[in-house]
């Protein structure tokens, strides 16, 4: 939410350079990719890695 305040805060401001609005706006970027990546990220690795103790598992059973 900050960075929504944030660009809000620069949209019209007289002091407002232009450094200050794209600080701004990556700020926006980073915290979208960080809500989406984060969750998107978690589920493939999930994913990945119970395959991988499935594949395990099922040869420490073939072994016995």
């Amino acid at each position: 939410m900050g960075a929504l305040k944030g660009l809000w805060r620069w949209r019209r401001n007289p002091l407002r350079r232009t450094t200050d609005l794209a600080e701004a706006w990556v700020a926006l970027v980073a915290l979208l990719l960080i809500t989406v990546a984060a969750p998107v990220i978690g589920c493939l690795v999930g994913a990945s890695t119970g395959a991988s103790l499935q594949r395990s598992a099922r040869e420490q059973r073939h072994t016995r």
